[in-house]
């Protein structure tokens, strides 16, 4: 059974273990300009981008290797073809210099990159939290705009624990408290 975060009441805990990664995804926080183009940019280079934060692409192209690129200011010069993209790695720092995190599942995005023009990838905040609840098992995920899936956060290099959650009933006894699974 599924259901969206929003709709579902549980203490502040989980809202304020989530809100470090809302708040420095969303926008308030200034991009990253650590990070380079993984290669040298041909001349008739085209563009794949980013609206909202630098990121790590692991792509393939007609050849079938598999690359792993880093954006600088939002972008990685590539060179014209197919390109099928299999995790996105979204990077921000917020304002007191952390590096946040948050690497996708896989995609499967198809690119066709051209000469001289940009592709934007349509991935990203603003994020959904996602609630799934089978067996006794609640493990969240995060989603992008496109309903691609995203299953951890890292800051400063380290996977953050998943939120705790604790559930009482209207009087205010704890019926249950535990950890969500990463999803």
């Amino acid at each position: 059974m599924r259901k969206n975060l929003q709709n579902i009441i549980f203490p502040v805990i989980i809202i304020a273990a989530l809100f470090g990664l809302a708040s420095c995804l969303s926008g308030s926080a200034g991009p990253s300009d650590s990070g380079d183009i993984a290669h040298s940019a041909p001349s008739d280079a085209g563009f794949l981008a980013n609206e909202s934060s630098d990121f790590t692409v692991v792509l393939a192209g007609a050849d079938n290797k598999v690359k792993t690129l880093h954006s600088r200011n939002k972008k990685i010069a590539l060179a014209p073809g197919n390109y099928t993209i299999g995790q996105v790695t979204l990077k921000k720092k917020d304002s007191l210099g952390k590096q946040w995190e948050i690497p996708s599942k896989y995609l499967n995005y198809k690119v066709t990159i051209e000469k001289g023009k940009t592709v934007t990838m349509n991935v990203g905040e603003p994020f959904e939290i996602v609630l799934e609840v089978s067996s006794g098992q609640m493990e969240f995920s995060f989603e992008g705009k496109s309903g691609e899936e995203y299953s951890y956060i890292i800051v400063n290099g380290r996977i953050q624990p998943p939120p705790s959650f604790t559930i009482t009933d209207s009087s205010g006894k704890v019926l249950k408290t535990g950890f969500f699974r990463y999803g």
